[in-house]
């Protein structure tokens, strides 16, 4: 108290509770991480590029890290995050066998990320797939908004048709194999070709023999995105490539 001092008595604030409406948004888009790793009994940091599912929570369309609060005409308004509703949305992000990103790795190696617990990945990429086709609209009709951004590694592209030529030119027997993407032929030589310089060890006579029909290689077309190509149709051209040791190959039919 302070003598001589006429002063009003604070009056509390009016506080106003609100409950905004809940999405979980599920982000997919290539990120940048460090992993260190053990290595004997030293350890290493590199930074790799991975395709990941990132989790934010948003309350009235905006992510709410932590309670907001506005002063709004005399009133304090209070939004405070769900706890149970996110719990229940992370559950069934993982029941999609999607794990933390920090999960997959081996016993002492370590993700290094800003948001590093919202990352979430697969421990076997042909699984993007079947998660794009399928899971993707499972989760939107319970309540996820999903975002696919242009530099997801795991976009695949539609094969509207199939297309094989034979023929002969300057005294060459010529073969070309494609597909039409986007209304456009696209060469599968080339693509088949920097597949096999990229992953030899999964292009052996023996591991090309050992496929099923239905078995489905991913390739990826020039602009980064994947195709879907059953072993059944493509096995005899690898088998060639593989035969004839490949790597690079002018533009146009295989001759």
């Amino acid at each position: 108290r302070f003598p001589g001092l006429d002063l009003p008595a604070p009056r509390p604030i009016p506080v106003r509770r609100e409950t905004l409406p809940y999405q979980p948004v599920l982000t997919l888009r290539e990120e940048r991480v460090a992993i260190t790793r053990r290595l004997a009994r030293r350890r290493t940091t590199d930074d790799e590029r991975v395709g990941v599912a990132v989790l934010s929570h948003h309350y009235g369309g905006q992510p709410l890290e932590t309670d907001r609060q506005s002063y709004v005409d005399g009133v304090l308004h209070l939004a405070s995050r769900d706890p149970a509703a996110e719990k229940r949305a992370t559950g069934q992000l993982t029941r999609t066998g999607l794990k933390r990103l920090q999960s997959l790795q081996p016993r002492g190696d370590h993700v290094r990320h800003p948001d590093a617990e919202k990352l979430y990945a697969y421990g076997d990429e042909g699984r993007w797939r079947t998660f794009l086709t399928d899971t993707v609209p499972r989760l939107e009709a319970k309540g996820f908004r999903v975002e696919i951004e242009p530099s997801f590694p795991h976009l695949y592209a539609e094969v509207e048709s199939w297309y094989g030529e034979t023929g002969e030119e300057g005294g060459w027997f010529t073969l070309e194999l494609g597909v039409i993407v986007d209304g456009e032929r696209r060469s599968l030589i080339p693509i088949l070709v920097a597949l096999i310089a990229e992953r030899p060890d999964l292009f052996t006579p023996e591991a090309l023999a050992a496929l099923g029909e239905e078995d489905v290689i991913p390739a990826r077309l020039p602009d980064g995105r994947r195709l879907a190509l059953p072993a059944g149709r493509v096995r005899a051209i690898l088998s060639v490539l593989v035969e004839l040791h490949l790597r690079e190959l002018p533009p146009g039919p295989l001759r």
